[in-house]
């Protein structure tokens, strides 16, 4: 059981969880949430990006699974180790561009065993898995948008509509190729087709079509959902991000600066009167040392996840940057201190480094026992200003 620092004198806390994106490295975050959850702490507000998407839903809205449960088990979408050996590709989660990869996938089970009980049958699992996913046809050609199908198997982890019963906030952001900027999607609009637009990495996936616009993961550019956590946190007037007069990809107007509580219909209420705001951001990306990318690569695709992983990783340490700065401009502009930030980073021992970027159950499991135990630090240093959660699910009560 583990141990929470009593409340301390002062106003209450509204907590603000920003998951950030790294897939394959995102067991680490997974970890973190799952021992905070046990802790019987939650947030109430839940800000996401890129992969951060499916590990706060697998907190919040777990299909059939208690919230550890799925948690760890996404542990089950990376590939046993002696088949990722042969093939260093994670067939579960990557499917070949085309209509017959989701008929291949669909007769998948047929062919495997039924929740196995021992190692070895997940290696036969992944094995027939694998060869399913080698032997289905494509459609892939020179003038293809991407490698691969947006991913097809959201809906076997994601309960959507537990989601809309979730008692915080949570919000996934997107970048809208068609309109040139950032969009949110909060709980009530949140669909599998939005975390597939909110997640479609460019080269892997193609631009996803929502409406009449299409889409990129919204990670690449701004992965902490930097504009909502300005309007959460009392930033009324931050300076431009880009060249074109825009602020977090909008023009300067009602949702940028002016006084409310809302952006693109999601409520943010923080009575700064009454009470402090805590934002928690889980830096995956930001814990790499920078000897773990500036490397000689083990092979191709490790050298294509290094090129993935530099310029985000930039990016993530960038926008964390800029917002500290911010409040802390609030701090000297003679405001009370409402806001305060705490940056989740994670330790690494030296010699995981060279397999951080696989798709491997053993690399998975490594960084979610790490994840963990630095979830467990953080209730024991934070988890007075943490809100407790409803007793089977993550909404705070």
């Amino acid at each position: 059981m583990l141990k929470v620092r009593k409340a301390q004198n002062g106003l209450p806390w509204k907590v603000a969880a920003v998951l950030t994106a790294g897939a394959p490295t995102s067991p680490l975050m997974a970890g973190a949430l799952a021992a905070v959850y046990e802790a019987n702490r939650t947030y109430h507000y839940i800000f996401s990006s890129g992969s951060g998407s499916l590990i706060g839903l697998s907190l919040v809205a777990p299909k059939a699974k208690t919230p550890p449960e799925a948690l760890e088990g996404l542990i089950d979408l990376m590939v046993a180790d002696p088949v990722y050996r042969t093939i260093p590709l994670d067939h579960k989660v990557f499917f070949k561009s085309g209509p017959w990869s989701e008929l291949f996938r669909r007769l998948t089970p047929y062919y495997q065993i039924r929740n196995p009980k021992t190692p070895a049958g997940k290696v036969f699992n992944d094995r027939v898995s694998q060869f399913i996913s080698a032997v289905a046809p494509t459609t892939l050609n020179f003038f293809s948008q991407g490698l691969c199908n947006p991913n097809p198997w959201i809906e076997d982890f994601v309960d959507f509509k537990k989601l809309r019963s979730f008692g915080g906030h949570f919000t996934v952001n997107a970048y809208n190729i068609s309109k040139g900027g950032m969009v949110p999607f909060d709980k009530h609009t949140l669909t599998a087709d939005h975390i597939r637009a909110a997640t479609a990495c460019p080269f892997i996936y193609p631009p996803f079509k929502l409406g009449n616009s299409y889409y990129y993961e919204g990670a690449d550019v701004d992965p902490i959902n930097l504009p909502t956590l300005r309007k959460l946190a009392g930033v009324k007037h931050p300076p431009p991000i880009d060249g074109a007069g825009k602020v977090g990809g909008r023009k300067p107007g009602k949702s940028a600066g002016e006084e409310n509580d809302e952006v693109d219909g999601f409520k943010l209420k923080v009575d700064f009167k009454a009470e402090r705001l805590f934002v928690v951001v889980f830096d995956v990306l930001g814990s790499l040392n920078r000897r773990a990318l500036i490397r000689v690569p083990r092979n191709l695709l490790d050298a294509y996840a290094i090129s993935l992983a530099t310029p985000l990783r930039s990016i993530v340490l960038d926008k964390i940057a800029i917002f500290q700065s911010e409040i802390s401009g609030l701090k000297q502009a003679g405001q009370p201190d409402p806001v305060e930030m705490e940056v989740v980073n994670f330790e690494i021992p030296e010699r995981y480094w060279p397999n951080l970027f696989d798709w491997s159950e053993s690399n998975a499991k490594r960084l979610w026992k790490i994840g963990y135990e630095r979830g467990k630090d953080l209730v024991e240093k934070y988890g007075y200003r943490l809100p407790r959660h409803a007793g089977d699910n993550a909404s705070p009560v």
